[in-house]
């Protein structure tokens, strides 16, 4: 599901201790395009954990895939607060392009805040080899009479948009197609 005014380009790079993942979005709308995709930890210091994402073993057409995510986590029955996990934002100003790179340790493990997903787990994982990632991404875009906030965390900068009152955005997602790869990863499941 993408949206017809951005571009997302994914690539993967392979290593002998890594998976470095590119992504790229380019912003061919009208407006900013807000990307949420910087998590935030309090503990034991307030910090960015911009290098973070979700990763999650899938299933699809009963293939085993790695479904990396640049989100907000869903949240589990009877919690109503993201926080410490809630993503900050970078901006994707019109008619600009931004670049991220994560890097997750091969073999690779599911991550998702702790209180999240919570299904059995085995206490030993089994090392396996995976078919492929898939990439997602949320966003909203901006609106009028947004006016944005910077505030320093740590050692980063980082931006909160502030919607009119009775204004609520619209979160999207952005989704890669299928990128084949054979990885190794340790599964719990």
């Amino acid at each position: 599901m993408n949206d017809e005014y951005l571009r997302l380009d994914v690539k993967c790079q392979l290593e002998e201790r890594f998976l470095r993942l590119t992504y790229s979005i380019e912003n061919r709308g009208g407006h900013d395009v807000y990307l949420l995709n910087r998590f935030f930890v309090t503990t034991p210091q307030l910090a960015i954990e911009a290098n973070r994402a979700l990763v999650i073993f899938d299933m699809i057409s009963y293939e085993n895939i790695v479904r990396v995510e640049k989100c907000a986590p869903t949240l589990p029955k009877g919690r109503t607060v993201y926080r410490p996990y809630v993503p900050l934002v970078s901006p994707v100003r019109a008619g600009k392009k931004y670049q991220d790179v994560i890097s997750i340790a091969v073999p690779i493990e599911e991550w998702q805040p702790p209180g999240y997903g919570q299904v059995p787990r085995l206490e030993k994982p089994r090392l396996r080899t995976f078919g492929g990632i898939v990439f997602r991404i949320d966003y909203y875009w901006s609106a009028a009479g947004v006016q944005e906030r910077s505030q320093t965390i740590g050692n980063d900068q980082v931006v909160t948009p502030v919607f009119p009152p009775g204004i609520i955005p619209t979160t999207q997602t952005l989704r890669s197609g299928l990128i084949r790869l054979n990885i190794r990863v340790l599964d719990r499941r």
